[in-house]
């Protein structure tokens, strides 16, 4: 089973003659090398459950969404070349290969053989008829068609259905399963219909089937014409006749090129290699193409891509619609084109004024001038004729056509802002690049004022009235974009991601996408409620309204799975056109944006369990049924006996839309009753559950939100003979029988378990015990006494007295609590207590920052003073001996299935610190990682301590950082922490009562 890979062949010319297009839709191509059973693909089918089926010349491929499983002769196939695969009304998938045909039962492929090889005749067709009837089609060795029935495991000829009268010879045949019938084309040009053992005259002449099975929809050529015929009756191949027919959606081969309808519109696709042998539009409405150069999938509709292949110049930084919605592109490579909606051409009319690159920041007038910004100045296009502005040798950054009174502003690096309206220019000359950073974007607000983003902060423009926000209080450093919505709120990008401004609190709110790089590039406001965002490697929309209420699903990420396979969107590089669609400009391609298209993906993904692995007794899973047989027996109910009760289920979920980003989500009845966060991971592992039966459910939801059927599978796990009533009644009698003996083996046995916990939790109080001195010293003390002793010789009695307070809890903490492990939030709340005092000795030569990204690992139980000891060494060793002070940072996060705490600072690092060290021995650590052998020898999985020396780009030490991995489910000494629990289950309870 291989791993599909993303073979994006937006790169064209692969399939197409050079500079024969000048834009494509983003395909996909699977070939050998993803998976693929071979190249020269002859058929594709999707079956009930939404598996695709390739058929090739040298095998089959079962395709499920992720990955490709493959058929050969070795696994049920009569021979390898595969003309056809069908479903029969009870869901068995039958693959018709030249010499026979395989039917998927609940061992495998069944192999079927009707010709040997060598043999003259071979099969070309099949379709599924009523009574269990395979209708197959073959041809002799005069390469005539004949038909003959397969029930059963018997063939029969049936000599009658191509013997016309007249003796025609029959050359195609069509089979119309609704009716029962055959359609037949003759060598001599007439189509026949043969149906309850009669044959009737259709068509006398000039009539050919172009295409006989292509989604039941024939393509048929009469009278130099073409046409659909749906249910044998012709239809014009005209868009109108096919939606009112409600003939879609459908994708249709003709004319070196792919005609597709769906829904309410009509999409050419140009394709201009021959050996398309069939074309299906599976259930997500997204298009595959079989040919003999690999199988092709079109992702989407949404996105046409104009590249250097399909002949649009490099590095475009501009792109403007003209006043005739014609698209304009400015390219870095001085070059300007002009797109009319069919072909792109080149215009240099404005060479003789200035030949030199466009920029970012171009716009179209109201008065229906182009404008692009260039190195010296703004060029200008109108009624076919260019002029230049200049003004010095200072480039144009942004150009923009004011909603407010049709002004056009104007932002140069060097000069600031010009603005512009009939004759009249004013000049804020604040806003350049050795003042306040030159400008980069604005947006009008409607009360009247402009937003302008600057390379080096934000302001606001108030008529002549300039407002800059200092430095300090904006997060937006390097700004790009700033875009306005309906409710006046403003939208701000750039290389530290995406703000919007607050304006009860005048302050600025990071918005946290959490997938991709966050830099946001470009920003076009879609309507009332969305804006689309521009980053390195894809486009996000941004639902307003859900962000604002709070909801994690705030936002839709489009990237190469879902046909965006633009590399970092230029700066200012989307615009919207008249249409409603967007235009955006990335470093290697122009992209347009149709959301109008966005109808593939509309129904929910169907889900199927695919797989089932339990676990053997060497630990290992093991597959209890395979992918194939889990197509047509998909069992209800699974049972597993106490030595494989670990089991794994693996499912899929298909779509054809964004196939990689289908989430899974899982929850076991009676055990987890909530379902989980939903993930990519379509498996779901139940790990030594106790014996009795269990309910699996399970679900998917595609990327645009549609979620799957609910799956049910029943967990049986039988006990083992010792976890029976039987075995208890059959000990309790051995118990009689044996009498004092047994119970004093039992006694020993115990009393040698309470033994060996005893030493071990002597040991752990040891430990912590030396720990505690190691923490609290003399040197520590006297470094308190001696605080105190300066703050009352300065007359701070205040901060005196504040010390002294802190330095009792403190102490208290230490000797009141008895508990030799507690959460690590109480942890942080000693440790927090701690950073006080160092800071009130330290002052800013000290800061420190806790970063709690896991919330529910606060609860995790660890040693006391364990992670105080990390942070105390920082301090002490590391940034008190800093120049200036340093910070320390503790992070508590969760990965996968592993609690860390990182302790990082950034002091002068271990080896320096030792050399300095002349008191200190080391025990401190040398205890806490004693204490992490003890735990870990009562554990299967190992908590972690790992040191790392951190370093400057220079090579020097630039701190150390101390990492704790506590895996889920580590015990503190199980019965000690249990004991713990019980007596806050027990507080807890009477403060209820008291209460």
């Amino acid at each position: 089973m291989s791993k599909v890979t993303f073979n994006i062949a937006i790169l064209f010319f692969l399939l197409l003659p050079a500079g024969a297009l000048s834009q494509q839709y983003t395909i996909k191509r699977y070939t050998p090398s993803d998976g693929l059973s071979q190249s020269q693909v002859e058929e594709i089918f999707q079956d009930s459950r939404g598996y695709m089926w390739i058929g090739t010349r040298n095998g089959l491929s079962l395709f499920d969404g992720r990955d490709f499983t493959n058929f050969h002769e070795r696994d049920g196939l009569v021979d390898p070349y595969v003309h056809k695969v069908l479903e029969k009304t009870n869901g068995q998938v039958v693959v018709v290969t030249k010499l026979g045909i395989s039917i998927l039962g609940d061992k495998g492929f069944q192999a079927h053989r009707i010709f040997e090889k060598g043999s003259s005749k071979s099969i070309h067709n099949a379709w599924p008829g009523e009574d269990d009837i395979i209708w197959l089609e073959y041809v002799n060795r005069d390469n005539f068609s004949r038909v003959m029935t397969y029930s059963g495991g018997s063939v029969q000829d049936m000599p009658a259905v191509t013997s016309m009268p007249g003796c025609e010879e029959c050359q195609r045949l069509a089979f119309d399963r609704n009716k029962e019938r055959f359609i037949i084309e003759t060598t001599e040009g007439r189509v026949w219909e043969y149906k309850d053992k009669k044959h009737k005259l259709l068509w006398k002449n000039n009539t050919k089937l172009i295409n006989r099975d292509l989604n039941n929809f024939k393509i048929v050529k009469r009278k130099d014409k073409k046409y659909i015929l749906k249910n044998y009756s012709l239809l014009s191949l005209d868009h109108e006749v096919l939606r009112k027919e409600g003939l879609v959606p459908i994708a249709v081969y003709r004319d070196m090129k792919i005609d597709y309808f769906g829904n309410d519109r009509h999409i050419v696709i140009p394709w201009e290699r021959e050996g398309v042998k069939k074309i299906l539009v599976d259930r997500d409405k997204t298009v595959w193409i079989a040919s003999e150069y690999g199988l092709y999938h079109i992702l989407s509709f949404e996105f046409l891509n104009f590249t250097e292949e399909h002949g649009l110049a490099p590095n475009i930084w501009s792109i403007v619609e003209d006043d005739k919605h014609n698209i304009w592109f400015g390219s870095l490579e001085k070059s300007l084109q002009r797109w009319d909606g069919s072909k792109l051409e080149n215009i240099n009319g404005y060479r003789k004024l200035n030949n030199e690159p466009f920029y970012s920041g171009g716009a179209c007038s109201s008065d229906g001038r182009l404008l692009f910004s260039q190195a010296f100045g703004i060029l200008e296009y109108k009624d076919g004729s260019f002029s230049y502005r200049h003004y010095g040798k200072t480039q144009a950054e942004k150009i923009y056509c004011s909603p407010l009174d049709s002004s056009l502003l104007f932002g140069f690096t060097n000069l600031g802002l010009a603005r512009i309206k009939g004759q009249t220019e004013k000049w804020t000359k604040e806003l350049s690049a050795d003042r306040h950073g030159w400008i980069t974007d604005i947006a009008a607000h409607p009360e009247g004022f402009y937003w302008i983003v600057t390379s080096k902060t934000i302001a606001r423009l108030y008529g002549d009235s300039l407002y800059v926000y200092p430095y300090s209080e904006v997060p937006v450093r390097n700004g790009y974009m700033v875009e306005v919505d309906s409710s006046g709120t403003a939208w701000f990008g750039g290389q530290e991601g995406l703000f919007m401004y607050e304006q009860t609190t005048d302050s600025f709110r990071k918005v946290n996408i959490e997938s991709g790089m966050e830099t946001v590039n470009g920003m076009a406001l879609m309507d009332n409620n969305r804006l689309l965002l521009g980053r390195m490697d894809d486009l996000v929309i941004l639902d307003i309204t859900e962000w604002k209420k709070g909801s994690k699903d705030f936002y839709s990420i489009y990237d190469a799975s879902r046909g965006f396979i633009g590399r970092e969107v230029q700066q200012d590089g989307i615009i919207r056109d008249h249409a409603g669609n967007y235009w955006i400009s990335c470093i290697e391609c122009a992209t347009k944006f149709m959301p109008s298209l966005n109808k593939t993906g509309s129904v929910p993904p169907l889900l199927n369990l695919f797989k089932v692995e339990a676990m053997s007794e060497s630990y290992e899973y093991e597959n209890m049924y395979s992918p194939a047989l889990l197509i047509n027996n998909r069992p209800g109910s699974i049972t597993l006996d106490h030595k494989k009760n670990s089991v794994k289920l693996h499912f899929r979920a298909v779509s054809g839309y964004a196939p990689e980003m289908v989430k899974y989500s899982y929850r076991v009845k009676g055990i987890v009753n909530d379902w989980t966060r939903p993930s990519v991971r379509p498996e779901f592992t139940l790990i030594d559950p106790e014996p009795g039966n269990y309910i699996l459910e399970a679900r998917a939801v595609n990327v645009r939100g549609e979620w799957s059927n609910i799956s049910e599978i029943e967990l049986n796990i039988v006990p083992a003979f010792w976890q029976t009533v039987y075995f208890y009644i059959l000990i309790s009698i051995l118990i009689l029988i044996a009498g004092s003996l047994a119970g004093f083996q039992i006694y020993r046995y115990t009393n040698r378990k309470k033994q060996q916990k005893f030493i071990m939790m002597r040991e752990y109080y040891r430990l912590q015990m030396g720990k505690f001195v190691q923490q609290f010293d003399p040197h520590f003390a006297f470094n308190v006494m001696s605080s105190i002793v300066t703050f009352i010789e300065t007359d701070d009695k205040e901060k005196a007295n504040k010390y002294i307070v802190k330095f009792s809890d403190l102490l208290r903490k230490v000797i009141d609590e008895d508990d030799y492990a507690h959460s690590i939030k109480q942890e942080i709340d000693f440790i927090n207590d701690y950073c006080e005092m160092q800071k009130m000795q330290m002052g800013d030569n000290l800061d420190y920052h806790f970063d709690i990204r896991d919330t529910d690992s606060l609860n995790v139980f660890v040693p006391r003073m364990m992670i105080h000891n990390f942070v105390e060494n920082a301090i002490k060793w590391g940034v008190k001996q800093r120049s200036g002070g340093g910070m320390i940072e503790l992070v508590v996060d969760r990965k996968n299935d592993m609690h860390i705490i990182t302790v990082t600072d950034n002091g002068i690092g271990r080896e320096a610190a030792r050399k300095l060290r002349t008191v200190s021995t080391g025990k401190g650590y040398n205890v806490t990682m004693n204490l992490v052998k003890v735990l870990n020898r009562y554990n299967r999985k190992h908590m972690s301590v790992d040191t790392d020396d951190l370093y400057d780009d220079q090579g020097e030490a630039a701190g150390t950082r101390v990492v704790v991995k506590i895996p889920v489910g580590f015990s503190m000494l199980e019965s000690r922490e249990q004991e713990l629990r019980n007596r806050k289950i027990k507080d807890t309870s009477t403060e209820d009562t008291s209460g």
